[in-house]
Order: C-alpha cells, then sequence, then structure tokens
C-alpha cells in the first residue's frame, strides 16, 4: 500500500483503546501517503462519536482525490 501512491486517509480517535494513537506512527512509516487526522475527545469510533468533526474531513478527503 505505502508503495502503490494511492491516497489513504486515516481516521484515529485519540483515546481509542482498541488500536491505540501510537501504532499511527508505524502505519504512516508504512503508508508515507497516508493522510492522518486525529480526532479529540474520541476513542474507537471518531465518526461515530464526532460526525461533525469527521464528516468535513473525509469530505475534503473525497473531493481531493476524485
Amino acid at each position: 500500500m505505502g508503495q502503490s501512491g494511492i491516497p489513504v486517509l486515516l481516521i484515529w480517535g485519540r483515546f481509542d483503546r482498541d488500536v491505540p494513537l501510537a501504532v499511527s506512527e508505524k502505519i504512516r512509516a508504512a503508508i508515507p501517503q497516508a493522510d492522518l487526522h486525529v480526532i479529540e475527545d474520541s476513542a474507537h469510533v471518531p465518526h461515530y462519536e464526532h460526525p461533525e468533526v469527521v464528516t468535513p474531513i473525509l469530505l475534503a478527503f473525497l473531493k481531493r482525490n476524485s
């Protein structure tokens, strides 16, 4: 994936206990083109917990990459 050049969007909850934010460092190293957005006051499902924050990020990513 990292060598594909395909745009990747990562949306991560700062307080995710299932997949801690620290894991994102390894993922970003493996996928350097990944665009990471950390959602404050969120855990494992930021799109559900804070759709008002995630939706604009997702729409902007899709507009840039479609």
